[in-house]
């Protein structure tokens, strides 16, 4: 992959409690992105899996809550630059 090229296979979800309390997980230093940071959970997608599918199945695979992808609200497409 290229520095201009532009990724669109993986997805994050930020999930806001009723009292505005934000999930995030520490990343742990083998993470094959973003070492010993925080951030949101989520990851790549599966073959022809769709974004709200990869992000109910990442949600659940990384903190064990699960959603319907109805409960999700799309907040749209977004570049990351690293």
């Amino acid at each position: 992959m290229s520095p201009t090229d532009v990724r669109t296979d993986f997805v994050q979800v930020t999930l806001v409690d009723p009292r505005g309390r934000v999930l995030m997980q520490e990343r742990d230093e083998h993470a094959p992105a973003w070492p010993d940071l925080w951030c949101f959970p989520g990851g790549g997608l599966e073959g022809d899996e769709r974004p709200v599918e990869g992000a109910v199945r990442e949600l659940a695979e990384e903190t064990g809550v699960v959603v319907a992808p109805d409960d999700l609200t799309d907040l749209g497409r977004f570049e990351l630059v690293t």
